[in-house]
């Protein structure tokens, strides 16, 4: 109780200080940069800028609300009781058990709710403590979960990685098909490019990969070749229109598959000597049906080793020479050792926040070609874009 009570105090401190993030930090430097200018612009554009930044503003300040604050209510409860079971064995288990049934009756009966946020991301966190009685039950509801629209790119990932923490643990006895899983994964990750907030973008991705490892190098007996070929394949095309850090904790997952599932070097052939026949689908949305064996990464990773970025080209150049342990393509042990979605959280704290490479060629190529550019076609036009990039 104890430590309850002084957990909840530092939270609360850090729930009012997170009024003052990152993002909106960057936004009200810039309205002091936008008052500083003021006499050197039209007073139709000030205000334009000034309106811009005020919308914006309001959206990061809506961003920090009750889900954010009950997501460190949740989050301490469970974690409270987790100590609580480490070193009592009184009602602990009892409480974890109430704890759970909570979480269930928000994900089946409240999935609209702002508890859904904190919810999935604490039954992610603590779902190794799942009792088996309820694994079939949880995996369902967010079998259920995940195919409903209104849900936002975080949340579905949230949802996806906590299926897969009970799926990797005690549940891997559950004759449960997790392919819906995969393809709705394999779906959501061109969505990631587009959210306009990098703070959100950044912990997308971090999930993202955190739930890619469970799924291809944790599960890789129980994976197809051909359905990790088509993650590799998406990963990268995505790589092409996020900030470098982003691009480089990709390739750093992006190397783990290779590393698990040794025959994907057949991608890194090209022509004839391709392994699998047909042609490479990039507009079909199930993993199993692209046909991703039947093309090469080459590309991709030519393209990426003009990046800006000198650890984006040296992973780049890496992958496309196999994964050498010498000579120039070689990596470090510092680089190599270092789980991909660390990269991430790595770059948070040193608040990098760096400009998609690619991206400005990429929109000029889509305005030549009259395309717009979204989630749905994307795969579609950096396909097209890439060959004029070689």
């Amino acid at each position: 109780v104890d430590y309850y009570h002084s957990r909840r105090c530092k939270i609360f401190k850090e729930v009012d200080k997170g009024g003052r993030g990152k993002e909106k930090r960057r936004l009200l430097g810039k309205r002091i940069q936008l008052a500083k200018e003021r006499q050197s612009k039209s007073k139709a554009k000030y205000a334009k800028q000034l309106k811009k930044l005020e919308e914006d503003l309001k959206e990061v300040e809506a961003a920090e609300s009750l889900s954010t604050k009950l997501k460190y209510v949740v989050d301490v409860l469970a974690d409270c009781v987790h100590r609580w079971l480490t070193v009592s064995n009184l009602k602990a288990t009892e409480a974890m058990k109430h704890i759970f049934v909570t979480y269930f009756r928000v994900i089946k009966h409240m999935p609209r709710s702002a508890l859904l946020e904190p919810v999935l991301e604490g039954l992610s966190k603590f779902a190794h403590l799942l009792n088996v009685e309820f694994f079939d039950d949880i995996i369902s509801a967010l079998q259920s979960l995940i195919e409903q629209q209104h849900m936002r790119v975080l949340d579905s990932l949230h949802c996806v990685h906590a299926a897969f923490v009970i799926l990797s643990g005690e549940g891997v006895a559950i004759n449960v098909d997790p392919f819906r899983f995969y393809k709705s994964v394999y779906r959501l990750m061109t969505n990631v490019p587009f959210e306009k907030r990098p703070e959100l973008r950044d912990r997308e991705i971090s999930v993202m990969l955190r739930t890619l490892d469970m799924m291809i190098n944790l599960r890789r007996k129980q994976v197809s070749l051909c359905r990790v070929a088509a993650f590799v394949k998406r990963l990268l095309i995505i790589c092409f229109i996020l900030p470098s850090h982003c691009v480089v904790a990709i390739l750093a997952g992006i190397r783990t598959f290779f590393v698990s599932h040794p025959r994907l070097s057949s991608m890194l052939e090209s022509g004839e000597e391709v392994a699998a026949s047909g042609l490479f689908k990039p507009d079909v949305d199930d993993p199993d049906c692209c046909k991703a064996l039947s093309s090469a990464v080459t590309s991709e990773l030519s393209v990426l080793c003009k990046h800006s970025d000198p650890l984006v080209v040296q992973l780049a150049k890496h992958l496309r020479a196999g994964l050498p342990s010498s000579g120039a393509a070689h990596i470090s042990a510092e680089i190599s050792t270092r789980k991909p979605y660390e990269w991430i959280e790595r770059c948070r704290k040193q608040e990098i926040n760096d400009e998609p490479y690619f991206y400005e060629r990429i929109l000029l190529y889509c305005k030549k070609r009259k395309v717009q550019l979204s989630s749905k076609n994307m795969q579609m036009v950096l396909n097209d874009w890439l060959i004029t990039m070689l």
